[in-house]
Protein backbone atom coordinates (compact mmCIF):
# COMPACT_ATOMS: atom_id res chain seq x y z
CA UNK A 1 0.00 0.00 0.00
CA UNK A 2 1.94 3.18 -1.29
CA UNK A 3 1.77 6.21 1.23
CA UNK A 4 1.71 9.60 -0.21
CA UNK A 5 2.59 11.57 2.77
CA UNK A 6 4.95 14.29 2.74
CA UNK A 7 6.54 15.76 5.25
CA UNK A 8 7.62 18.61 3.22
CA UNK A 9 3.71 19.31 3.12
CA UNK A 10 3.32 20.35 6.15
CA UNK A 11 5.98 23.05 6.52
CA UNK A 12 4.89 26.52 5.17
CA UNK A 13 8.55 27.33 4.41
CA UNK A 14 11.00 24.87 3.00
CA UNK A 15 13.29 23.85 5.69
CA UNK A 16 17.63 24.20 5.27
CA UNK A 17 19.38 21.15 5.82
CA UNK A 18 22.01 22.04 8.53
CA UNK A 19 24.57 19.59 9.91
CA UNK A 20 26.97 19.83 13.04
CA UNK A 21 30.43 18.63 12.96
CA UNK A 22 33.75 18.87 15.61
CA UNK A 23 36.94 20.25 14.61
CA UNK A 24 39.85 19.80 16.50
CA UNK A 25 40.70 23.82 16.42
CA UNK A 26 37.86 26.36 15.31
CA UNK A 27 40.17 28.69 14.74
CA UNK A 28 42.00 27.25 11.73
CA UNK A 29 39.10 25.03 10.28
CA UNK A 30 37.04 28.43 10.14
CA UNK A 31 40.57 30.05 8.13
CA UNK A 32 40.44 26.82 5.55
CA UNK A 33 36.95 27.08 5.08
CA UNK A 34 36.36 30.63 4.06
CA UNK A 35 39.79 31.10 3.03
CA UNK A 36 40.57 28.36 0.92
CA UNK A 37 36.83 27.44 0.05
CA UNK A 38 34.97 30.32 0.42
CA UNK A 39 32.67 30.03 2.35
CA UNK A 40 30.77 32.76 4.42
CA UNK A 41 30.49 32.88 8.04
CA UNK A 42 26.16 33.02 8.91
CA UNK A 43 26.34 32.93 13.17
CA UNK A 44 29.49 33.13 15.41
CA UNK A 45 29.36 31.67 19.06
CA UNK A 46 31.21 30.92 21.84
CA UNK A 47 32.63 27.42 21.00
CA UNK A 48 30.88 27.13 17.39
CA UNK A 49 30.63 29.33 14.21
CA UNK A 50 27.87 28.60 11.51
CA UNK A 51 28.84 29.07 7.88
CA UNK A 52 27.24 28.86 4.38
CA UNK A 53 28.65 26.09 2.67
CA UNK A 54 27.53 25.91 -0.83
CA UNK A 55 24.51 26.41 0.20
CA UNK A 56 23.97 24.36 2.89
CA UNK A 57 24.38 24.97 6.48
CA UNK A 58 27.00 23.83 8.56
CA UNK A 59 28.27 24.62 12.22
CA UNK A 60 31.64 23.91 12.84
CA UNK A 61 31.83 23.07 16.65
CA UNK A 62 34.76 22.84 18.95
CA UNK A 63 35.68 19.93 20.85
CA UNK A 64 36.46 20.27 24.70
CA UNK A 65 39.42 19.17 26.12
CA UNK A 66 38.11 15.52 26.57
CA UNK A 67 37.40 15.31 23.00
CA UNK A 68 33.56 14.93 23.50
CA UNK A 69 31.14 17.84 22.97
CA UNK A 70 30.31 20.36 25.73
CA UNK A 71 27.52 19.36 27.77
CA UNK A 72 24.89 21.61 29.06
CA UNK A 73 21.56 21.02 31.08
CA UNK A 74 19.09 18.41 30.60
CA UNK A 75 22.03 15.87 29.27
CA UNK A 76 22.41 17.35 25.77
CA UNK A 77 25.51 17.88 24.09
CA UNK A 78 25.71 20.32 21.59
CA UNK A 79 29.33 19.77 20.16
CA UNK A 80 28.18 15.94 19.32
CA UNK A 81 27.87 15.72 15.09
CA UNK A 82 24.26 15.75 14.03
CA UNK A 83 22.09 16.46 10.94
CA UNK A 84 18.76 18.65 10.79
CA UNK A 85 16.72 21.18 10.09
CA UNK A 86 16.80 24.62 9.98
CA UNK A 87 12.75 25.72 9.50
CA UNK A 88 10.39 28.72 10.21
CA UNK A 89 9.84 30.15 13.51
CA UNK A 90 6.15 28.99 12.83
CA UNK A 91 7.27 25.47 11.62
CA UNK A 92 9.07 25.09 14.45
CA UNK A 93 6.36 25.21 16.73
CA UNK A 94 4.00 23.25 14.49
CA UNK A 95 6.74 20.56 14.52
CA UNK A 96 6.95 20.45 18.37
CA UNK A 97 3.05 20.04 18.78
CA UNK A 98 2.70 17.29 16.21
CA UNK A 99 5.74 15.58 17.83
CA UNK A 100 4.32 16.27 21.17
CA UNK A 101 0.92 14.92 20.13
CA UNK A 102 2.45 11.17 18.39
CA UNK A 103 4.10 10.74 21.90
CA UNK A 104 7.82 11.12 20.09
CA UNK A 105 10.80 11.48 22.91
CA UNK A 106 13.03 14.19 22.83
CA UNK A 107 16.50 13.56 23.23
CA UNK A 108 16.65 17.45 24.40
CA UNK A 109 13.76 18.89 25.18
CA UNK A 110 11.69 21.96 23.09
CA UNK A 111 13.37 25.17 24.21
CA UNK A 112 13.46 28.75 23.02
CA UNK A 113 17.20 30.81 24.10
CA UNK A 114 18.72 33.86 23.24
CA UNK A 115 21.74 32.90 21.45
CA UNK A 116 25.43 34.82 21.59
CA UNK A 117 24.45 37.34 18.64
CA UNK A 118 21.01 38.35 20.50
CA UNK A 119 18.60 36.45 18.44
CA UNK A 120 16.01 34.36 19.81
CA UNK A 121 16.93 30.79 19.16
CA UNK A 122 14.26 27.43 18.98
CA UNK A 123 15.80 24.01 18.99
CA UNK A 124 15.34 20.70 20.14
CA UNK A 125 17.11 16.87 19.24
CA UNK A 126 15.75 14.09 18.55
CA UNK A 127 17.89 10.91 18.42
CA UNK A 128 17.17 8.40 15.39
CA UNK A 129 17.33 4.36 16.34
CA UNK A 130 21.33 4.39 15.72
CA UNK A 131 21.18 7.19 17.92
CA UNK A 132 22.33 9.87 15.67
CA UNK A 133 21.29 13.18 16.39
CA UNK A 134 18.75 14.82 14.65
CA UNK A 135 18.49 18.77 15.37
CA UNK A 136 16.05 21.28 14.29
CA UNK A 137 16.38 25.17 14.69
CA UNK A 138 14.76 27.75 13.71
CA UNK A 139 15.19 31.95 14.44
CA UNK A 140 12.82 34.30 15.53
CA UNK A 141 14.00 37.38 12.97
Amino acid sequence: MPNNYKILDEFCEKPQIRIGIHVEDLVDSLRFYVEKLGCQVVREGRNSVEIDFFGYSVVLHARSEDGRGKEISDNRLLGESYFGLIVSWTDWHQAVSHLTYVGTKFKANPEVVTNNSGEKEAFFILEDPSKNFLRFVAYDN
